[in-house]
């Protein structure tokens, strides 16, 4: 009797849960067909042969768990695609805001769009940054790759994120004048060591003429190699580490 009282609670809870599979219709037209069997033999007389009882029970149980087993392997699956996706070990979590941000430098860089993207971390930028305007929008791939292309009016600048936001865009920041620079170093290369030798931000830099990705950190230009690596110093960068201690002495410099 316990197990048929236990088939009939779990054969309601799954037809009041919300569907996450494209088969979960016939799967409950099954369960709701035998919940009513179940049901017309609670019916039935005391003298009801127990037996047909109890594998009636079970079937509706054994259906439960096999719905329940391929939930966790959906979501489990889908945080190991996603983790791959982002280059990122399982566990560790990263702002949505971070994935926004790679996937928009990637892209950019594949098309050759150039951009200057500043993180803004503990310190206030207000006093090297002198000019720029004031911003305030969630951050999203798509509208970090408008400022960027060549028709917007604020493309020639730099964006400012803060706290997962961003706060500025056609931000002039400041040139290098602490270490030298090579001839071959364009303007948002210099600009952005010029920053981070002011302030504590990461600054992501986009070649238009290569199409390459570098980050500046603490007046130091790093070589992005791949998207594995930029997804790993941004993850970094965010969390508030130093990155310069993650990279191989070969990054450093164009």
């Amino acid at each position: 009797m316990h197990i048929t009282i236990l088939a009939g609670i779990t054969a309601i809870l799954l037809l009041l849960r919300q569907p996450t599979v494209k088969w979960w219709p016939l799967v409950s037209r099954l369960l709701l067909s035998f919940f009513c069997f179940w049901s017309a033999l609670m019916l039935f007389p005391a003298d009801f042969p127990e037996a047909i009882r109890q594998w009636t029970s079970l079937i509706i149980i054994c259906i439960a768990l096999a719905v329940i087993v391929f939930d966790l392997l959906v979501f489990l699956s889908g945080t190991i695609v996603d983790s791959i996706r982002h280059h990122v070990p399982i566990g560790k979590t990263i702002p949505p805001f971070v994935n926004e941000i790679f996937q928009a430098v990637t892209l950019l860089a594949q098309r050759r769009i150039g951009a200057t993207i500043v993180l803004q971390r503990k310190q206030r930028l207000d006093q090297a940054i002198k000019e720029s305007i004031e911003h305030d929008a969630g951050v999203n791939a798509k509208i970090l790759m408008a400022f960027f292309v060549t028709a917007s009016p604020i493309h020639d600048g730099a964006v400012v994120i803060h706290d997962g936001r961003v706060k500025r865009v056609k931000a002039i920041l400041p040139l290098a004048t602490q270490k030298p620079v090579s001839m071959g170093v364009g303007t948002r290369h210099r600009s952005a060591i010029g920053l981070t030798e002011k302030t504590d931000a990461l600054v992501i830099v986009v070649s238009e003429e290569r199409g390459e990705i570098s980050v500046a950190s603490r007046g130091t230009l790093i070589k992005i190699e791949n998207g594995k690596e930029l997804m790993r110093l941004l993850t970094a960068g965010v969390k508030g580490k130093d990155i310069l201690k993650m990279i191989q002495p070969k990054q450093l410099g164009l």
